[in-house]
C-alpha cells in the first residue's frame, strides 16, 4: 500500500537506516516504500544479525530495524550485542511474533520499539519517527500483548506465593517421584499430613492430578528458577 510522500523536499537531515530482513521480498518492499515516503532515510539492508553487525562496526546508523526469526543470528541476539557494542543505534523490530514472551525479551535486550508485520507503511512511519525522536513505540497489537502478559505474569506469580515452604517442599518430591511414605520421611512427617499438602497443593494449583502439578511447575518456570 502507498500512502504517499509525507516529507517535502525542503533541506532535511539524512537518517541512516539499516534493514535487517532475511526475506528479500519483504525486505525490498519495506525499503523501496521507505525511499519513496521519507526522501531523508537512507536505507542500506542485509539478511542476517552477523551481516547486521558487519555493517553497524562499519557506518554509524541512526535506526536498526530487525525481525526475529533469522538464520544464523536470531533477531535477539542481534539486539543485545547491538545494544552492548553500538548503543547509540536505536533499534525496531518488526515480526510475526506478537506473543508476551518474544515480545517482553526484545524489550528487555534493549530494542526501543515492537511493531507487529501486518501492521501498515503509515504505523510504520509512525513507529520509526517516534523513535528517532528519543521515544520508545510499540504497536497496539503489541501493547495489548504485553499487558494480558503482565496480568497473567501477576496472576502465576500470586499462585506460586500462596505457596508455604512446606507445600513447596512437598510439590518438589512429588515431581522427582516421591511417594507418600518417602516424602514423609525426608520430611519428618506423617503419611496423613503429606495427604493434607498434596490435597492443598492440588486445590492451590487447580490441578487434578500430579500431571497437573508438573504442568502448573512448567508453567510457572519453577524448573528454570532451580526451585524443582
Amino acid at each position: 500500500m502507498i500512502i504517499g510522500t509525507i516529507f517535502t523536499k525542503k533541506k532535511m537531515k539524512i537518517k541512516k537506516i539499516l534493514l535487517v530482513e532475511d526475506h528479500k521480498i519483504m525486505r525490498e518492499a519495506i525499503k523501496i516504500q521507505l525511499e519513496l515516503d521519507a526522501p531523508n532515510y537512507l536505507i542500506h539492508e542485509c539478511s542476517n544479525g552477523e551481516q547486521a553487525l558487519l555493517f553497524l562496526s562499519k557506518t554509524e546508523y541512526d535506526l536498526m530495524i530487525t525481525d526475529i526469526d533469522m538464520p544464523k543470528m536470531n533477531g535477539i541476539e542481534l539486539i543485545k550485542l547491538a545494544k552492548k557494542k553500538f548503543p547509540s543505534t536505536r533499534i525496531l523490530t518488526v515480526s510475526m511474533f506478537t506473543d508476551y514472551k518474544h515480545i517482553s525479551k526484545v524489550l528487555e535486550e534493549g530494542a526501543n520499539g515492537y511493531i507487529s508485520k501486518n501492521t501498515g507503511n503509515q504505523e510504520l512511519l509512525h513507529a520509526i519517527q517516534v523513535i528517532l525522536g528519543g521515544e520508545s513505540y510499540c504497536s497496539k497489537e503489541v501493547s495489548d500483548s504485553l499487558i494480558k502478559g503482565m496480568r497473567e505474569d501477576r496472576y502465576k506469580t500470586n499462585l506460586v506465593e500462596s505457596l508455604s515452604k512446606r507445600e513447596m517442599e512437598v510439590l518438589n518430591l512429588v515431581l522427582k517421584e516421591f511417594n507418600n511414605k518417602e516424602i514423609a520421611e525426608k520430611l519428618f512427617i506423617s503419611n496423613r499430613t503429606v495427604e493434607t499438602h498434596k490435597y492443598n497443593l492440588l486445590q492451590k494449583t487447580n490441578s487434578r492430578n500430579i500431571a497437573g502439578l508438573f504442568r502448573f511447575a512448567v508453567q510457572n518456570d519453577l524448573f528454570d528458577l532451580g526451585v524443582m
